[in-house]
């Protein structure tokens, strides 16, 4: 049975590790992420610090999820840092709308496969975690390696009423998705 880490919610601590919401301690040693497309700063939207997922992930390795400036398309984008360095005061914008909580994980056993979408509801499956089998499979690609789904709430995310996926593709890259 696979093992998963089921995002627990709560009071926002300053020296969160794992948070949604704010803005990062760290950012990567390039600077603040800027959109490929618009070359706009992108929008912090989250932290995840991913100890549990050290057989396919660098060990302290981080995934910071951020989205685009376009309020009408804000696509989002995941990038896994293993070199940081402290974000400088004054640089960076978060979410407003996001509501700064911290993030504490619960180990779930989750079964080896979905036997159909009712067990999958059922069984929570389609919370927000890191780890464990995937709830929206179609979003991995030959290859890919699940690593995290985020749902909107309760965190007051705007993605569409989609979830977040954050895949490791077959090329050591992570990609950021909607399902």
């Amino acid at each position: 049975m696979p093992t998963s880490y089921h995002m627990h919610f709560v009071e926002f601590s300053p020296d969160s590790v794992s948070f949604v919401g704010g803005l990062p301690r760290v950012i990567p040693v390039s600077g603040w992420p800027i959109s490929p497309e618009d070359q706009q700063e992108l929008i912090f939207l989250a932290q995840f610090s991913c100890e549990f997922l050290s057989e396919v992930l660098p060990p302290g390795a981080i995934i910071q999820l951020y989205q685009s400036s376009d309020v009408k398309d804000p696509w989002p984008f995941a990038f896994l840092l293993a070199d940081v360095q402290p974000r400088p005061d004054g640089i960076g914008r978060g979410l407003d709308e996001v509501v700064p909580q911290t993030v504490l994980w619960k180990v779930v056993e989750e079964p080896d496969d979905i036997e159909d979408r009712l067990t999958l509801f059922d069984r929570g499956l389609d919370n927000s975690k890191c780890g464990g089998v995937p709830a929206f499979d179609g979003s991995l690609e030959s290859g890919d390696r699940f690593l995290l789904q985020l749902k909107e709430e309760p965190a007051h995310f705007n993605f569409g009423t989609f979830t977040l996926v954050v895949v490791l593709e077959a090329n050591g890259r992570i990609r950021a998705d909607l399902a």
